[in-house]
C-alpha cells in the first residue's frame, strides 16, 4: 500500500488542486504497531508533493529504491523495531526529496516570480491603471471589456502569462487557467481576494476620473445654476450672487473631492503594493517549499484584512462608498440643473465628517501602540546581557525597527493631508469668497513638501535606532514625539499647549479645562489612550510650536 502511495498518488486524491489524502482506517482503532500519526502526516506530505509535480515514470518502484539506498544493500534480517526505524527514514527522504523537486521546478525560469509580478501589475499595477482609463475615461468609447483588458495587459504582462488570463465582464473580475503546478498554490481564495482590491482601485479611479472630468467641464460650469426653488430660499440674495456663488463652491468642492479620492486610491494602492513587494521578497529568498507556502498564506491574509471593513480600514471603505455616491449624485444633479447650494453645503458637511472620523481614528491610537511596543523591544534590548544579543535577536529588532519606518512615514503623510483637507473645507464652508482653485493647488503643494520633511525627521531618528542596535552600544535613541496640531478635543488648531505629565499628549488649554469641567482627574482623550490626566499637572509647553514649525 505504501509503494503505490508514494508512487502513484494522483489515483488515490480528489482532482481539485491539492486536495486532502483520505484515510481508509482509523489509527486507534486498528492500533497498528507500524502506522502512527506521524508517520502517515509525512506519507501524505510527501503524497501531495508527488500530486504538484505530476505523473513521473521511475525505472523501479520509488519506496523499494530509497529503501534499499537507506539500507545500503544490507539482505540481514531486522527486528521489527529496526525496520520502522529504516521505515520512516525512507519516508521522511522522500518527503524532503519531492519537496525540493517541488521548490527547484517552482523557480525554473523565475515563472512563478514573473507570475506573481504579472498579478501585482493587474491588481493596482499598470495594467489596472491602463484598463481603467481605457474604460473610464470620459471619452470612452469600450464596447468589449474582455478586449480592452487585453488591450491594457499587452506589451505589460509576461507571454507566458498572456494566455492564462481572461476577464470575466459580468462580474468585473480576471480569471486565471493554471496547470496543477501553479494552482495547488495560487489557491482561488487568493483569487478572489486580488479580485476584490482590484474592484476597490478601479471604483476609486472611476470617481476620480468623473470628478476631473466635472472640474474640466467649463461649459457645463458656466451653464450651472441654482434652480428657481432655490432662488427663492435665498430670497434677498440676487440671482447673479447665488449662480455665482454656487459656481465657486462647486469648483472648490470637486477639486478638493478630487484631492481626497486620489489620496484614498493612492493610499489603498501602496498598501497592497507593500504586500505584493513583501511576498516577493520572501518568494525570491525562500530556502524550501513550506519557506514559498507560508509567503503566499501571508500574503492571503494581509490582502483580506485591506479589504475587511473592521478597525481603522471601516471609515475607509465607508468613505469611499460615501464619495463615490456623492460624485455620481453631483454629477446628475449638475446635468439636470438640479443642484442649489444647499446640497452643496451638505455634501461638504459629509466629507468633513468623515476626515473628521478619520482623524480621531485608530490610526493615532494604533500607531502610538506599536510605536510604544517598539521602545519596550529596544529597552529590553538594552538592558540584556551582551552575551544573550544573539544575531537572530538582532536581525528581527533591526527589521522590526524597519518596518516601523514604513509605517511612521505613511502614518503622518495620511494624517498631514487629512488634516489640510479638512481644515480647507472647514475654511470655505464659513468663507466661500477665500480661497480660489489656483491658491488651493499651491496649499496642496506646500502639504506635500511639509510631508517630505516630516518624514525625513522620522526617518533619521529611526535607522539611528537601527544603527544603535547593529552596533550593539548600550545607550538607545529616545524617539522624537511627532506632535498634531490639532487639539484631541475641539479638534482645533491649539493656541495655548499644555502636556500631560504621564502619556506627553498635547492640548489646547482652554479645550481641556472646559471639557474637564471641574473634575481634577478625566481620561486621555487621544484614541488608544488609557492614561489619566490630572487637570492640576498640566504643564506649559511653549515648544510647540517650534516642533510642528519642524514638522
Amino acid at each position: 500500500m505504501h509503494e503505490e502511495f508514494l508512487r502513484r498518488p494522483t489515483g488515490l486524491c480528489d482532482p481539485k488542486h491539492d486536495a486532502e489524502l483520505l484515510l481508509c482506517r482509523n489509527i486507534e482503532v486498528t492500533q497498528s504497531l507500524l502506522w502512527d500519526e506521524e508517520l502517515i502526516e509525512i506519507v501524505l506530505e510527501a503524497a501531495k508533493c508527488r500530486v504538484r509535480l505530476g505523473v513521473i515514470e521511475y525505472p523501479q518502484q520509488t519506496f523499494s529504491q530509497k529503501y534499499t539506498e537507506i539500507r545500503n544493500g544490507d539482505t540481514q534480517l531486522l527486528d521489527f523495531n529496526e525496520f520502522r526505524d529504516i521505515f520512516m527514514t525512507t519516508c521522511r527522504a522522500l518527503n524532503l526529496q519531492f519537496a525540493q523537486e517541488l521548490f527547484e521546478t517552482l523557480h525554473t525560469s523565475d515563472q512563478f516570480v514573473n507570475l506573481w509580478n504579472d498579478f501585482e501589475n493587474v491588481v493596482v499595477g499598470q495594467i489596472a491603471f491602463k484598463y481603467a482609463s481605457i474604460v473610464f475615461r470620459s471619452d470612452s468609447n469600450v464596447v468589449s471589456f474582455s478586449d480592452a483588458f487585453w488591450l491594457a495587459s499587452r506589451e505589460r504582462m509576461s507571454k507566458d502569462n498572456m494566455s492564462r488570463f481572461s476577464w470575466i465582464p459580468t462580474k468585473s473580475e480576471f480569471a486565471i487557467t493554471l496547470d496543477k503546478l501553479m494552482g495547488s498554490f495560487i489557491t482561488s481564495e487568493l483569487i478572489d481576494v486580488m479580485n476584490q482590491c482590484m474592484r476597490f482601485s478601479h471604483s476609486a479611479y472611476r470617481t476620480r476620473e468623473l470628478l476631473i472630468t466635472m472640474s474640466n467641464d467649463r461649459n457645463m460650469m458656466s451653464r450651472m445654476t441654482c434652480p428657481q426653488s432655490s432662488l427663492d430660499v435665498h430670497g434677498k440674495i440676487g440671482e447673479t450672487i447665488v449662480n455665482r456663488l454656487l459656481r465657486k463652491r462647486m469648483r472648490f468642492f470637486v477639486f478638493t473631492m478630487e484631492k481626497i479620492v486620489s489620496h484614498f486610491q493612492e493610499l489603498f494602492a501602496e498598501m497592497v503594493r507593500h504586500v505584493f513587494k513583501i511576498g516577493r521578497e520572501n518568494i525570491l529568498k525562500a530556502e524550501r517549499l513550506r519557506d514559498v507556502e507560508v509567503a503566499l498564506k501571508n500574503a492571503f491574509l494581509q490582502l483580506t484584512a485591506l479589504i475587511t471593513r473592521t478597525g481603522v480600514r471601516k471609515p475607509v471603505h465607508e468613505g469611499m462608498d460615501m464619495f463615490k455616491l456623492i460624485t455620481d449624485e453631483m454629477r446628475l444633479r449638475s446635468v439636470s440643473n438640479t443642484l442649489d447650494l444647499s446640497y452643496l453645503q451638505m455634501c461638504e458637511n459629509d466629507v468633513r465628517r468623515v476626515l473628521q472620523n478619520l482623524m480621531t481614528t485608530e490610526l493615532h491610537g494604533g500607531f502610538n501602540r506599536v510605536r510604544g511596543t517598539l521602545l519596550r523591544l529596544a529597552q529590553t534590548a538594552k538592558e540584556m546581557p551582551n552575551e544573550e544579543k544573539n544575531a537572530d535577536f538582532k536581525d528581527t529588532m533591526v527589521e522590526n525597527v524597519k518596518r516601523m519606518i514604513e509605517l511612521d512615514e505613511r502614518t503622518f503623510k495620511i494624517m498631514h493631508v487629512f488634516d489640510k483637507l479638512y481644515d480647507d473645507i472647514e475654511n470655505r464652508g464659513k468663507f466661500p469668497e477665500v480661497l480660489e482653485h489656483d491658491k488651493m493647488k499651491i496649499e496642496m503643494d506646500k502639504v506635500k513638501v511639509d510631508s517630505k520633511n516630516l518624514e525625513k525627521g522620522n526617518r533619521e531618528t529611526m535607522e539611528n535606532i537601527i544603527e544603535e542596535i547593529v552596533s550593539g552600544e548600550d545607550e538607545m535613541v529616545v524617539m522624537d514625539v511627532q506632535y498634531s496640531k490639532k487639539d484631541p478635543i475641539s479638534k482645533k488648531d491649539i493656541e495655548k499647549p499644555v502636556k500631560a505629565d504621564k502619556c506627553h499628549h498635547v492640548y489646547d488649554h482652554d479645550s481641556i479645562i472646559q471639557f474637564a469641567n471641574s473634575k481634577r482627574l478625566i481620561d486621555c482623550a487621544v484614541q488608544g489612550c488609557k492614561a489619566k490626566i490630572t487637570i492640576a499637572k498640566l504643564k506649559e509647553f511653549p515648544e510647540f510650536f517650534d516642533l510642528c514649525q519642524d514638522n
